[in-house]
């Protein structure tokens, strides 16, 4: 059996995969605690985690995300209006769908896959840039383990699962050494050379990158760009150079096709005028510092290196999303700085070909080079500033850190591989010590980046999430009993969906909560915000609570949830009298006591018996189709005397679109703020 495994590792790297990812699994599972937790309860819930969650429950109920007809009642969650190109994770929650029918099941699974993705790719870009096996190992371990995996965690699911970072920097890392990326065999038939070639393995690749994620895919032909253009002026090579505009070309269109639904969708409906609001300076305030990659994460299981960043994040400006690359890549990062450095002070140009020491070192300066291409763009104040004159979608750019530490991590294993070959030529011992060296050095890389890069007891909140998931379920339980199969329930206080908080800073993925821990019930919110058909509750909430009993019994709605962690205590105070006075009993409260609801059914039968259908059917429409102005485009939202939050006009004639959910968009303008003299 020994001599088994001694022949397989020796002959192929197959082995070394399902090393790899048994690895990973265990270190995982430990650094997670998974032991603590629930499989059927998100290991994050609240804040994006829910949205996350929406997605897997969507698309394993309707096939895909972009409608959810129990959301956004009457009219149902249209996700077109928010822009997104993350299919590929998509179709994931749709495969993890067949495996298990329980959508947080789904959540969790993906999430744990991740990490072995991670390592399984890390590993075949370290193996293709000649580093040994064990130390290979070892890597893609740790990159799968970076801290940027556990800051986005559930919340930024899509952001967590980058596998497909190692395979893009593969293809630029081919670029940028002059490989040819689209060969193919000279032997065996067309399909059979067409399937097995390099080509085939660099389109799979590009169409992998570019449905992935959108902010990798960017920065992936920002480094493919950079690494057509180095070869050529190097090498005068077209060849490689069109090699790699192509892929770009590739890899461009077939990100265009992931987004030209939505695309088709506002060419046909309109822009969402307020879905997705991103201000051009957001670029600089979510960028990344140089200070910020070198220093300790802030969840470091240490107490004085977590104390340490959690000191930097609260006394210097710009914490952006906490960037952090680990210990370990942070050393091959100010390796590759000092190889940036040395190469410009001697003006040196690494040699092709040569000694394995020349391959080595010129290996290292193209990485170097690509880093500090992506640490240029991705700074603050760096080139992503002047691309947010072009458009103000791309602000993350602290996320390209995870491409800064797949290759920082590519240059420490170039130089530990040197190191162990060192040490082993020095020792006068026998083959076994020397093998025995590389595999003390391999361990204590592996525990010094695990203590370094993984969270302190993440088990320590598990209780709690179980517990108020369980609270949760029970409550919507309830009420899934009390109302009839496809009952529609409106959600009070409106808060806009996406991306929003309110006076009390609930997120407003809280409105998802309702929707997660329900089967047939129609919840109001969660309708995506800046079009009537998603904003009408929150108009019909500027009315009494009498009229809003009387109006949504009217439009057909079967009960009223309150959230009373989203209101101030003043406004639910008096929002519950007035509801518990004109339905004539107090509400069903939740054992929290956040949750309240009060059942219209009554009042829908007394509203049916007493008025005709077609005047019922008069209010419903005026209830959901109301018209709202939009005032996005010359007004800005701003603070009165009073502390109230109003749209103040930043020029004299402002164009304000009043719109409805069944009307086209009539064009006011006001002068001064106060006239209206025209529309249109």
């Amino acid at each position: 059996m020994t001599r088994w495994i001694a022949r397989q590792w020796g002959s192929n790297d197959r082995l070394l995969y399902v090393l790899t990812a048994l690895v990973t699994g265990v270190l995982t599972t430990t650094a997670l605690e998974l032991w603590a937790a629930r499989l059927t309860v998100p290991l994050t819930y609240w804040g994006d985690a829910l949205a996350t969650a929406d997605h897997f429950k969507t698309v394993m109920e309707t096939g895909w995300f972009t409608y959810q007809p129990l959301l956004g009642a009457p009219y149902g969650q249209t996700y077109s209006d928010f822009p997104t190109a993350e299919n590929l994770n998509f179709m994931a929650a749709g495969v993890f769908g067949f495996i298990t029918r329980n959508y947080m099941v789904a959540m969790n699974l993906y999430y744990f896959f991740g990490f072995i993705a991670a390592a399984l790719t890390a590993l075949w870009l370290f193996r293709r840039l000649g580093i040994s096996k064990l130390i290979s190992l070892v890597l893609s371990a740790l990159f799968a383990l970076a801290p940027y995996h556990f800051i986005r965690g559930e919340s930024h699911l899509f952001l967590a699962s980058y596998y497909i970072v190692p395979l893009s920097v593969g293809i630029v890392v081919m670029a940028i050494r002059g490989e040819p990326l689209w060969t193919r065999p000279a032997a065996g038939s067309r399909w059979y050379r067409w399937l097995t070639s390099r080509a085939a393995g660099t389109l799979l690749i590009l169409i992998l990158s570019a449905t992935a994620e959108t902010y990798y895919a960017v920065f992936f032909l920002i480094l493919l760009a950079f690494s057509g253009v180095v070869r050529l002026i190097r090498t005068g090579e077209w060849r490689r150079f069109w090699g790699a505009a192509i892929a770009g070309g590739v890899t461009a269109f077939a990100l265009f096709l992931n987004t030209l639904p939505a695309t088709i969708y506002a060419m046909v409906n309109g822009q969402d005028p307020a879905s997705l609001v991103r201000a051009r300076a957001d670029t600089e305030v979510y960028a990344l510092k140089l200070s910020q990659l070198l220093l300790p994460w802030s969840g470091n299981r240490i107490p004085i290196l977590r104390h340490l960043r959690e000191l930097y994040d609260q006394k210097y400006p710009l914490v952006s999303e906490s960037p952090a690359l680990g210990a370990v890549a942070a050393v091959g990062l100010v390796a590759l700085l000092l190889v940036v450095g040395y190469v410009i002070a001697t003006a040196a140009r690494p040699k092709q070909g040569g000694s394995q020491l020349d391959q080595r070192f010129g290996l290292l300066t193209q990485l170097a080079a690509l880093v500090f291409v992506a640490f240029l763009f991705s700074t603050i104040g760096g080139l992503s500033t002047l691309i947010s004159f072009l458009t103000s979608s791309l602000r993350g750019w602290n996320r390209m850190s995870i491409y800064i530490t797949v290759l920082c991590l590519a240059a420490v294993g170039i130089l530990l591989d040197a190191a162990i070959r060192w040490l082993q030529r020095t020792s006068k011992r026998g083959l076994m010590v020397k093998r025995m060296i590389a595999f003390a050095l391999a361990v204590v890389v592996l525990g010094v980046g695990y203590i370094d890069q993984t969270p302190s007891h993440p088990s320590s909140e598990y209780s709690a999430t179980i517990s108020a998931f369980d609270s949760d379920s029970a409550w919507f339980a309830h009420i899934d009993r009390v109302l009839p199969a496809g009952a529609e329930v409106l959600q009070l206080p409106y808060q806009p969906f996406p991306e929003s908080v309110s006076v009390t800073g609930s997120q407003s993925s809280d409105v998802l909560l309702p929707f997660l821990h329900t089967t047939d019930i129609r919840w109001s919110g969660g309708g995506i915000k800046g079009r009537p058909r998603a904003d009408w509750p929150g108009v019909l909430e500027q009315y009494s609570p009498a009229d809003i009993v009387t109006l949504a019994a009217a439009s057909g709605f079967s009960g009223i949830h309150i959230d009373l962690e989203a209101m101030e205590n003043d406004q639910s105070n008096a929002l519950v009298r007035g509801l518990t006075a004109a339905v004539g009993s107090k509400p069903v409260t939740d054992s929290t006591g956040r949750f309240l609801f009060y059942d219209l059914l009554r009042e829908k039968g007394l509203l049916k018996a007493e008025y005709p259908a077609t005047l019922l059917h008069k209010v419903e429409a005026a209830v959901v189709n109301p018209v709202v102005a939009d005032t996005s485009g010359a007004f800005t939202q701003t603070q009165d005397e009073s502390g109230n939050t109003v749209d103040r006009s930043t020029v004299a004639v402002s164009p304000v679109s009043l719109t409805s959910a069944s009307s086209k968009a009539i064009t006011a303008t006001l002068i001064g703020s106060v006239h209206l003299v025209s529309a249109t």
